[in-house]
């Protein structure tokens, strides 16, 4: 991870187009004057054959787009390969002696020779989807790739299979742990230790209110009364070893339905009826508890109401993806603990699930906030899901001081 200062320009369209498999040839972006600004993607027009290669910045999407193959598509790409310095100016050269005489005059020193010029910018890589150019002062985000420009300093963050990343300047450091590349490098995290079991997390505040910016991935174990041992319980790891999206937990092990941490989930869970005590503890460190519905809400007002803002990029079918304010969701998808989730997950790559500390009033469902492609919102039944038995993610809230 690099950050670097670079001039912001707009790519004709034949650096945009130089993302087809053509060789190993490169293209040049060119500058331009600056694209035009919508501030809603409802109002882009057809993509024809007349405005083939035009750019506009929509800002509810915070992202660029380009018309291209009859539909505007969202700008990806990484930077070309920076260009080569150009050479050093030669040396003028030296002034003539003045001419002997009556007390000839000194000659002039020469002039110096000018400055070589700079090198040219490096052209765009040849492989799919290469170049990245803004000229936008805000947040862009494409694939592969986070430009941050609202701020004198562009950072720029490019993921490899290495599963971290790093950033400087004011942004923080995303070096340590798998998931970290799915933060936002330009946010100023902060950090907490889980006492219980030493992990650190990354934390975020959005508004007035101070998030985990990751999910959750402590055991939960309670002692087997039959052998007098601890045993995990109600929370399961994906084939990720939960280094990515987290643990998924039923409704139960996030309300702590064993009071192991505290009184106020205590007798919650799937079949049960109960009366939690807000702010509910339930599985999360000490000082922060488990949201309930109206603190979800809450969040989404201060990300604008808008699903994309609060989406981790990187994911396929999460397109319009910018993870603005850093909250960084992952679309860990779901599973049913009736088949102790072992081979019943689903929705990986599609959905996000958070369980809130929200009863539903019954014995089967509880509120959780449930987030697709294009839409966020506190759901308590929606597809089959939310079902106390159901695996769903975790995300802490800070308690209010």
């Amino acid at each position: 991870m690099k950050t670097r200062q670079i001039n912001l320009i707009v790519a004709g369209a034949l650096a945009v187009f130089g993302l087809c498999a053509c060789d190993d040839e490169t293209t040049a972006a060119s500058e331009s004057p600056a694209m035009s600004v919508l501030e809603s993607g409802k109002k882009l027009g057809d993509c024809t054959k007349n405005n083939v290669g035009e750019m506009v910045y929509v800002s509810d999407f915070s992202a660029v787009f380009y018309c291209a193959d009859g539909k505007w598509q969202m700008l990806n790409g990484k930077d070309g390969a920076d260009g080569k310095d150009g050479a050093d100016g030669k040396n003028g050269a030296d002034g003539k002696n003045g001419t002997d005489g009556k007390n000839g005059t000194d000659g002039k020193n020469g002039t110096d020779g000018k400055d070589g010029e700079n090198g040219a910018d490096g052209q765009g890589g040849s492989s799919g989807r290469d170049t990245v150019v803004v000229n936008q002062k805000d947040t862009v985000v494409v694939r592969d790739t986070v430009v941050v420009v609202n701020r004198d300093t562009v950072v720029i963050k490019e993921t490899s299979g290495s599963g971290s990343s790093e950033s400087s300047g004011s942004g923080t450091s995303l070096t340590g742990k798998t998931n970290w590349v799915y933060l936002n490098p330009a946010i100023s995290y902060g950090e907490i230790a889980d006492e219980r079991d030493g992990q650190v997390y990354k934390t975020v505040k959005i508004g007035d209110q101070v998030w985990m910016a990751e999910n959750l991935n402590f055991e939960y174990k309670v002692v087997d009364e039959s052998t007098g041992k601890e045993k995990s319980i109600g929370n399961y790891c994906n084939k990720d070893g939960c280094l990515k999206f987290g643990r998924y937990y039923s409704w139960a092990a996030a309300m702590d339905s064993a009071g192991v941490y505290s009184e106020s989930g205590k007798g919650c869970g799937y079949g049960l009826t109960c009366t939690p005590v807000y702010p509910v503890r339930g599985i999360c460190p000490e000082g922060w508890h488990l949201p309930d519905s109206t603190e979800w809400e809450a969040l989404y007002k201060a990300v604008g109401s808008s699903p994309y803002a609060m989406q981790a990029i990187e994911f396929e079918k999460w397109l319009y993806a910018t993870n603005a304010y850093g909250f960084s969701a992952l679309p860990a998808g779901n599973c049913d603990f009736r088949s102790s989730c072992s081979s019943s997950f689903e929705n990986v790559g599609s959905y996000a699930n958070f369980w809130s500390s929200s009863d539903l009033g019954g014995s089967t469902f509880a509120y959780y906030w449930n987030m697709g492609a294009t839409y966020a919102s506190i759901e308590r039944y929606y597809d089959f899901r939310g079902a106390k038995y159901d695996g769903f993610a975790v995300r802490c809230l800070k308690d209010s001081e």
